[in-house]
């Protein structure tokens, strides 16, 4: 089989050697000093699958390449290799969809190869949906011989164009999850750092004979381990975020998430105002999932809600804020756990959008748009169905729907 072409962009010479001596036996690799270079190597290649480009370079920067070459082109699958003080920019980048994933430097040989090898395949998955489009096209003039045939024909198309359309959300969904998994994943390692610190601060006043004689002190050093513990299970969803796998597996009742993340929001619920109703029902069939994963679904949902009744009040200080947490079965074989608010509600444009990474409403340093996206992205991995009903002014609903 012939190699995919990938084209790397990089002003130094020596980037361009590297690269090519680590990926020329995967990949027939072409190599641009500049941007100008770079946009006459894919003019004479129009076959080629990937490109990885530096953001920093002289005269035109690397976002500014990608989007130049897609316009040219959307169909290659575009990569940036960039450091953490450039964010900003791959995050537009991404919103506006000009690139597939960005790489942070220095990159990791093993890594970056298996990140070509994705793209790679999101590539082909391209022209394989082409191939579908070509000959969709084909059998539509087929349908016009004969009236049984006609009727024959439709009902395939009917089923490969389903298929395409599914095809081509679940590549889009995919582009935007590993870009958002690779920036969570390097966030997360970040913060364990100084957790890290934090505790072995902790554990040190806690074993000192200095302290040790002061309940008070010893209780909030405890309450200083507890949380730093439970910031970094946070931290190991993230980062398993990034990754397909799941933790431990466990049987539990299906309102333990539920008990769990609402001993961390009654008391900010009854500070400010907010009457909670909590149903549970008893006797509820058991489970078989990662008891954090869900109740990171579960803290999220409480989260955005009392961020929206918070929100209607400010606009309605009359409104009286509520938030009703339940878990039921339906009629069905179907474990549905239910958080409702009378918040602000979503206008349409809103709800088209909001599972979206990075899409908010919010205020900036209010949210980065992250929460419902990866709230998605873990409940489509635990086998759920994440669904949501929303009217502007009457409030919200999430629910997560489980099948037994």
């Amino acid at each position: 089989m012939e190699k995919s072409k990938l084209l790397y962009v990089d002003d130094e010479e020596i980037n361009l050697s590297n690269f090519r001596i680590a990926f020329r036996d995967d990949f027939q690799v072409l190599t641009a000093l500049s941007g100008a270079d770079a946009l006459d190597v894919f003019a004479e290649n129009p076959d080629t699958a990937i490109i990885v480009v530096d953001q920093k370079m002289a005269g035109i920067s690397g976002v500014e390449l990608l989007t130049a070459l897609h316009e040219i082109d959307p169909v290659p699958i575009r990569i940036i290799l960039t450091a953490y003080s450039d964010v900003g920019d791959i995050i537009e980048a991404i919103n506006r969809g000009r690139i597939y994933e960005y790489i942070l430097k220095p990159w990791n040989e093993t890594e970056l190869r298996a990140s070509l090898k994705k793209a790679e395949e999101k590539f082909l998955l391209f022209k394989e949906n082409a191939g579908l489009m070509a000959e969709l096209k084909e059998k539509n003039k087929e349908l016009l011989k004969t009236n049984q045939r006609l009727l024959d024909e439709i009902t395939k198309q009917q089923k490969m164009e389903k298929e395409l359309f599914a095809k081509q959300l679940e590549l889009a969904h995919a582009g935007r999850l590993s870009s958002l998994g690779e920036m969570a994943s390097g966030m997360a390692h970040e913060i364990h750092q100084p957790l890290t610190v934090i505790q072995l601060a902790a554990e040190g006043v806690r074993t000192s004979p200095v302290f040790g004689d002061d309940p008070l002190l010893m209780e909030s050093v405890s309450d200083i381990i507890a949380q730093v513990r439970r910031a970094e299970k946070i931290i190991k969803n993230v980062r398993s975020f990034a990754r397909s796998d799941l933790g431990s597996l466990q049987m539990i009742d299906p309102c333990l998430p539920l008990a769990n993340s609402l001993s961390f929001f009654r008391e900010q619920f009854r500070a400010n105002g907010i009457e909670l109703r909590e149903e549970l029902a008893a006797g509820l069939p058991r489970i078989r999932t990662d008891l954090h994963k869900f109740e990171q679904i579960v803290v999220n949902f409480l989260s955005n809600a009392r961020y929206a009744v918070s929100r209607r009040v400010g606009e309605n200080p009359d409104c009286k804020p509520q938030v009703r947490a339940r878990v039921f079965q339906d009629s069905g074989d179907m474990i549905v756990v239910e958080i409702k608010d009378n918040g602000t509600g979503m206008v349409p444009e809103v709800k088209e959008r909001c599972l979206e990474p990075f899409f908010t409403t919010k205020e900036v340093g209010e949210g980065t748009g992250l929460g419902l996206s990866i709230a998605h992205g873990i409940a489509r991995e635990l086998g759920m169905k994440l669904e949501f009903a929303s009217e502007p002014g009457r409030g919200s609903v999430f629910r997560l729907l489980i099948s037994l």
